[in-house]
């Protein structure tokens, strides 16, 4: 049931999986999980309330970076929050994973080569917070990419970096993004 908090940890099994993690007795009444709900490399639960594995997801053919859980609406429908979780992945694709229905509902750059909205390895990714329709991520060609995540299409590609970008995040309450690079910069 997830009504309840979901926490997203990754990467795991090589990185290709996305792993997803609700908590246990202290938000859910349910009992602590076995040794089969151990996380790998979290050991053994440690108190109640401790987390258990949920269910693994492998939607992607490399390393995920990055994983984000929804904070509002994202589909304008007054549905509840956080159903939706966006994975930033090494295969060049930002991929959308209804936690609900437990299916993958879109995939952002998986086109051509050369073709607009073709990435490179991903390492990053986040929702804009005053702009609900806006999903950010960092790539390791030095650009920032913008999508809207309703229509799928690429709104920016920003360069600005001169080295890989591994970080993204956006104001809470502004129209405001900041990114941080190897280049040692970070663009606001």
């Amino acid at each position: 049931d997830l009504r309840h908090t979901v926490m997203i940890v990754g990467p795991t099994g090589g990185g290709k999986t996305v792993c997803l993690n609700a908590l246990s007795k202290a938000q859910t009444g349910q009992t602590g999980g076995d040794a089969a709900g151990i996380i790998p490399g979290m050991g053994a639960p440690q108190a109640e309330g401790a987390f258990q594995l949920q269910r693994t997801i492998a939607i992607h053919n490399a390393p995920v970076h990055s994983v984000a859980m929804a904070t509002h609406d994202i589909n304008n429908d007054g549905q509840l929050k956080n159903k939706v979780v966006a994975t930033a992945s090494w295969d060049a694709t930002i991929k959308l994973y209804d936690l609900e229905r437990m299916e993958l509902v879109k995939t952002f750059g998986d086109v051509e080569a050369g073709a607009e909205g073709k990435m490179q390895g991903l390492y990053a990714v986040a929702w804009a917070k005053t702009a609900p329709e806006i999903l950010g991520c960092t790539c390791c060609d030095h650009n920032v990419y913008l999508w809207d995540h309703t229509s799928g299409k690429l709104l920016k590609k920003l360069p600005g970096h001169s080295d890989e970008v591994n970080g993204i995040d956006f104001h809470p309450s502004q129209q405001v993004m900041c990114t941080a690079s190897d280049d040692c910069k970070v663009i606001i």
